[in-house]
């Protein structure tokens, strides 16, 4: 009986484990076609739309050009497809790298609004 019992627990953790291992490999496969594909394309996006935009500039004011508002889009969904390449890369499921992704995320929004920041975190050696 303990036998059986044993040999049953271990099935369990083994399936469990591989559960896990598959889980995490396709993470890493979604972090990697974002990455490759949409960001890439999203790049693509904005480099030729800022290149559109000096060849064929017809004067109009930067802010009312319709090709610096694609060329802003396109960064600012480069800059959100990376947050979300970072989030869900099983490589990143530390406390260290929440910690500094916390603490880079705190320091671009405040520096913004010209607000001063002091970020308290455990030492790195704790982490």
């Amino acid at each position: 009986m303990a036998l059986a019992l044993g040999i049953t627990a271990y099935r369990l953790y083994r399936y469990r484990v591989t559960r896990l291992l598959e889980v995490a490999n396709m993470r890493t496969r979604i972090a990697t076609d974002l990455h490759d594909d949409i960001g890439a394309n999203l790049t693509r996006i904005s480099i030729l739309s800022e290149v559109a935009k000096q060849q064929f500039g017809n004067g109009k004011h930067e802010s009312a050009n319709p090709l610096s508002s694609i060329a802003e889009i396109a960064r600012e969904s480069v800059a959100s497809m990376s947050d979300i390449v970072w989030a869900i890369n099983p490589e990143r499921d530390s406390l260290r790298d929440l910690t500094r992704k916390m603490r880079q995320h705190a320091d671009e929004v405040f520096t913004l609004r010209n607000i001063d920041l002091q970020f308290n975190a455990p030492a790195r050696n704790k982490i």
